[in-house]
This record gives C-alpha cells, structure tokens and sequence, in this order.
C-alpha cells in the first residue's frame, strides 16, 4: 500500500503543478493591492493617451500620447503575464479620478486645453506611480513583483520628466 500512495500522491502533484520548486507562496495584501493599480493605472493612460493623441494638435503631444499609450499597453502585457505566473487575476477598469480626466479630455473648449489637461494628468499620475512603484521594489516580499516594479520605475520617471517638459514646467 505504501508503495502505491508516494507514486500517486507525486502524480496528483505534478497535476496541480506542485512540485519542486514550484511552491507557490501566498501574494501579500499590499503587492495585491500594488497589481490592482498598476491594472488601473495601465488602462487608464492608455486610454487617456489614446484620447489626447487622437485630439492634439502639437505634434509633440501626440507623440506623447502615442508612446504613453504603446508603453503603458506593453507594461499592462507584462503586468498580466506576471499576474498569471502568480495565479492573481486583477480586474482592469477605470477609477473615477481617472474617469473624470477622460470627460475633461473629451469636454474640453479648445484642443490646448485637451492638452494641458492631459499632460497635468499623466505627470501627478506618473509621480503617484513613482512612489509605489520605488516602495514595492523595496519592499515587496516577492522577488518577481519587487523586479516587476523596479524595472517600470524607470520608465515612469521617464514619462514623469516628458510630461512636465511638454507643459512648460
């Protein structure tokens, strides 16, 4: 009997994908909650980017906008992906301070004043992304969500800095 009890119990391991070295430890709270905005965050610059390049009159804002949109999409890509390997679904959607960009964006008098909004937007939005993003690559407890984080650092300090120099700041 025992014999037939270690083979069957490797057998419904290896189904369940345990095994290994494919422990699976529990994601924190707080890398959830790091997911979840990132999701948020993701979706809602491409489509505030995707709105802005498709009103900008300043070819400097649409490419802006158009490489917002590109980076933001390919990192939400990266984001699911990890997302996957960590067996975490996070739900995309908009928030509504995001919501409330996008309807000024949409509303807004003049395709300057688009722009300005959108460009306030994505700089007070990358700096909030900034700091979680520096927090988490400290202090994650998760090797692939603190590597995940640092390696979206940069870019986010990158599109910080555009924003601001496109709005004259």
């Amino acid at each position: 009997m025992k014999s037939r009890v270690l083979p069957m119990t490797l057998i419904l391991a290896a189904s369940l994908g345990v095994g290994p070295g494919t422990v699976r430890a529990e994601i924190s709270d707080a890398d959830k909650a790091f997911l979840d905005t990132m999701a948020a965050s993701d979706t809602a610059e491409v489509e505030l980017s995707r709105i802005a390049a498709s009103q900008a009159l300043s070819p400097q804002v649409r490419g802006f906008a158009q490489t917002i949109a590109s980076d933001h999409d390919e990192n939400y890509q990266a984001l699911l992906e990890l997302c996957r390997d960590k067996q975490y679904a996070v739900v995309p959607g908009i928030d509504a301070t995001h919501a409330e960009v996008m309807r000024k964006l949409r509303n807004a008098d003049s395709p300057e004043a688009g722009a300005r909004a959108y460009l306030d937007a994505i700089a007070v939005d990358q700096a909030a992304i900034d700091s979680l993003l520096e927090k988490i690559a400290g202090n994650s407890n998760d090797a692939d969500i603190a590597r995940f984080a640092a390696n979206t650092l940069a870019a986010v300090k990158n599109h910080e800095e555009s924003a601001k120099q496109l709005a004259g700041r």
